[in-house]
This record gives C-alpha cells, sequence and structure tokens, in this order.
C-alpha cells in the first residue's frame, strides 16, 4: 500500500511538473517569476522606462542557453535606456556576451550607452580593446562640435595605463589635441615610454616641453 502511495506521488509531480513547463512556454500562469513573463515586459513599450528596465534584469537573472540572445537582442532597441539595460543585465547575470555586446554599443549614437561600453571593455585590457579605444578617440561622434567629450578622456586614460614603445608617435600626435586634457595623458603614457621626466609649473608648459622634445628627436 505504502509502495502505492508513493507511486501515486511520483505520477502527480510529474504531472505538476510537465504543467508548470507548458506554462512557462506559453506564458500563461506563473508569470511572475519566468524569463518569458519578464521578457514581455521588458518589450512593451508601453510599459514606463522603469518598469521596462527592472524587468530586463530580472529575466537576465533567470536566463539560461538562448535565452541570452534575447537579452542581446535589446542592444538594438529604439530607446537608448534599454540599449543601457541590456549592458547592465549581461554584465550582472555574469554573461561573456556582456563583452560582444559591449564592442557593438561603442558605436552606439548615444552618448552614456558609449561610455557604458567602454567601461565594461576596460576590464579586459588587451589589444583588441586598445584598437577601438584609438579609433574611437577619432570618431564625430565623441565631439560635440569642436569641443571633446568626456568618453574621449575615459578611453584615454585607460590606454595610457600600459603604453608599448610601438605606440609612442601616437601619443606624440595627441599632444597636439584641442581638449588639454587628452594632450596631458600623452604626456604621461610618454614618461612611461621614454623614461623621461620634465619639470614644468603647469600642464601647459609641460605639453610644451613635451612637443619641443618629440620635435628635437623627430618623432
Amino acid at each position: 500500500m505504502k509502495i502505492k502511495s508513493l507511486w501515486i506521488l511520483a505520477v502527480f509531480q510529474l504531472i505538476l511538473t510537465s504543467n508548470l513547463k507548458a506554462a512557462v512556454a506559453t506564458g500563461n500562469g506563473v508569470e511572475s517569476t519566468t524569463f518569458i513573463s519578464e521578457y514581455k515586459k521588458a518589450a512593451n513599450v508601453a510599459l514606463p522606462m522603469s518598469q521596462r528596465w527592472a524587468a530586463l534584469q530580472k529575466a537576465s537573472a533567470q536566463a539560461s542557453g538562448d535565452e541570452f540572445f534575447k537579452v542581446m537582442a535589446f542592444g538594438d532597441d529604439k530607446d537608448w535606456f534599454m540599449r543601457n539595460a541590456s549592458l547592465v543585465a549581461l554584465d550582472k547575470s555574469g554573461s561573456d556576451m556582456v563583452y560582444d555586446q559591449a564592442k557593438k554599443l561603442m558605436t552606439d549614437k548615444a552618448l552614456v550607452v558609449r561610455s557604458a561600453a567602454a567601461d565594461i571593455l576596460m576590464r579586459l585590457n588587451n589589444d583588441a580593446v586598445k584598437k577601438i579605444f584609438s579609433a574611437e578617440l577619432e570618431k564625430k561622434y565623441n565631439f560635440n562640435g569642436r569641443n571633446s567629450l568626456w568618453i574621449r578622456k575615459q578611453m584615454m586614460t585607460h590606454l595610457i595605463k600600459n603604453p608599448t614603445i610601438t605606440e609612442r608617435d601616437f601619443y606624440v600626435r595627441y599632444l597636439n589635441d584641442q581638449d588639454p586634457e587628452i594632450a596631458v595623458l600623452s604626456t604621461r603614457a610618454l614618461e612611461k615610454i621614454t623614461r623621461i621626466r620634465f619639470t614644468a609649473a603647469n600642464d601647459k608648459d609641460l605639453i610644451t616641453q613635451w612637443k619641443k622634445a618629440a620635435q628635437q628627436e623627430k618623432w
């Protein structure tokens, strides 16, 4: 009798599990904590920004396998905050897909999204990221007219952490950048590369001394 009762209980649990899986697959029932219900909320443009943002974070936290591609798809969303939300969601979930998303969003039309992408890529600290940042320094969307936007300093600060001798000419060129902060950062890189130190009263004088040195050395 006991064995029969256990068998009936096992069958009941199997049926219950199957019904729950079906509910998740169709989006009906048990919608408060499933990936699909939160994903649908995130995709619902009628909802406020805060609700969509939170929903994507919850969806990503429960995602597995191919579901992460649905989270990544928000990188193409028409709303900048959802493109940014996709970065945050992938990052919190621990998915390596966040780096592919960050590379893609480095050219996003929204500055805040580009800056968030740069923050994530900085963790990699490799030549591929250096190449991306070096190219992005000159992109028109990283300027407001002729004025340098903050992301340029953000990227240059990362670039000068581990400069190499092969990058010397690159930093010499940026001694002439219109943004004095970028030019000063270039002097820091050249100091590391050449082991040369100049004493200057201010940043402007320091930049001038490095320009003269580069000219004399024909760099």
